[in-house]
C-alpha cells in the first residue's frame, strides 16, 4: 500500500514535470519562431530598403551620365560649329587674298614691261628739267598707263586677313606685294621727275627676293633690282603653290614656318628701311634704254 502511494506520487510528479518540460519546450519554440519571424521581417524590410536605395542610386548615376553625355555633345557640337565657322572664314580670307593677287596684276605687268629697260637711268633722265626730261616723264607715265598701273591703289584692308590665313601664305603674299612694288615705285618716281634718293635701299627688297626664291640668290646678287622682271613668273608660280598648299595643309610644316618667319622679318626690315642709295652717275641722253642685253633667264 505504501509503495503504491509512493509510486502514484512519483508518477504524478513525473507527469507534471513532463508537462512543464513540454510547456517550456513549446514556449521556447514559439518564442524562437516569433523572434525568427520578426528577424525575417526586419531582414526583408532591410533588403527592400537597400534595393530601393540601390535603384535610386542607379537612377541618379544614369541621370548624371546622361547629363555628362549631353554636355559632351553640346561641347562637341559647339566645337564643330566653331571649327566650321573658322574654316569658312579661313576660306573667305584666302579668297580675298587671292583677289589681292589678281588686283596686283598691274604691278606684275609693270615688272614684265620694264624687263628691257634700265629703270635707274630712266629716273635719272626724268629728273632733268629740259625737253629730254619731260619726254622721259611722259614715257614713264605711258608705261604705267599701258600696264594699267596708273590708277593703282594699295589695298590695306587685306592686312585684316592675316589672322585667318596660314603664316606661310601671308609671308609669301607680303613678300610678293613688296617685291612687285619696286619697279612700280621707280616708274612712279620717274613720272614725277623725282630723284632716286627718295627710294629706299634696295638691299631689303633683294634679300626678300632671295628668301622667296633661294635658288636664284646668286642671280639676284648679279643683277640686283633688274632681276625682279625675269623672276616675276617664278614668283607668281611659287605664290600659287603657297595658295594651293594653304587649302590642303593649313598648318604648314616646320620648314615652311621657318621660311615664313624669315620672309616676314625681311618684309618688316624693308618696310622700315629709310637709307637712300648712293647718287647715280650722270648718264648721256641716248643711253636711257639698256645698251646691254637683258639679264639671261635662269
Amino acid at each position: 500500500m505504501l509503495w503504491d502511494i509512493i509510486f502514484r506520487a512519483l508518477g504524478g510528479a513525473s507527469l507534471i514535470g513532463l508537462a512543464i518540460a513540454a510547456a517550456v519546450f513549446i514556449a521556447k519554440v514559439v518564442v524562437e519562431k516569433g523572434i525568427q519571424h520578426r528577424f525575417n521581417g526586419a531582414l526583408e524590410e532591410l533588403k527592400s530598403e537597400l534595393r530601393l536605395q540601390e535603384e535610386k542610386l542607379k537612377a541618379a548615376i544614369t541621370a548624371e551620365q546622361d547629363h555628362i553625355r549631353s554636355l559632351q555633345q553640346l561641347v562637341l557640337s559647339g566645337m564643330s560649329n566653331r571649327n566650321q565657322a573658322l574654316d569658312k572664314r579661313r576660306l573667305e580670307a584666302i579668297e580675298r587674298l587671292w583677289k589681292g593677287i589678281v588686283d596686283l596684276q598691274p604691278l606684275r605687268s609693270v615688272a614684265l614691261s620694264t624687263q628691257n629697260f634700265r629703270l635707274d637711268r630712266i629716273i635719272d633722265e626724268a629728273t632733268k628739267s629740259d625737253l629730254s626730261g619731260t619726254k622721259m616723264k611722259e614715257f614713264a607715265g605711258l608705261l604705267l598707263q599701258m600696264a594699267g598701273a596708273d590708277k593703282y591703289v594699295h589695298d590695306s584692308s587685306l592686312d585684316l586677313e592675316r589672322l585667318y590665313v596660314p603664316a606661310v601664305l601671308w609671308a609669301k603674299f607680303s613678300a610678293y606685294r613688296q617685291v612687285l612694288s619696286a619697279p612700280f615705285a621707280r616708274l612712279m618716281l620717274a613720272k614725277s621727275g623725282l630723284d632716286a634718293k627718295f627710294l629706299r635701299d634696295d638691299k631689303e627688297t633683294l634679300d626678300l627676293l632671295k628668301v622667296f626664291l633661294p635658288h636664284a640668290a646668286s642671280y639676284v646678287d648679279m643683277w640686283g633690282i633688274g632681276a625682279i622682271s625675269p623672276l616675276v613668273d617664278q614668283l607668281t608660280t611659287a605664290l600659287v603653290m603657297a595658295f594651293q598648299d594653304a587649302l590642303t595643309n593649313p598648318e604648314g610644316d616646320a620648314q615652311s614656318l621657318k621660311t615664313a618667319a624669315t620672309l616676314m622679318e625681311t618684309v618688316r626690315a624693308t618696310a622700315v628701311a629709310t637709307s637712300a642709295p648712293p647718287p647715280l652717275p650722270a648718264v648721256p641722253d641716248k643711253t636711257v634704254l639698256a645698251s646691254a642685253p637683258p639679264p639671261p633667264p635662269l
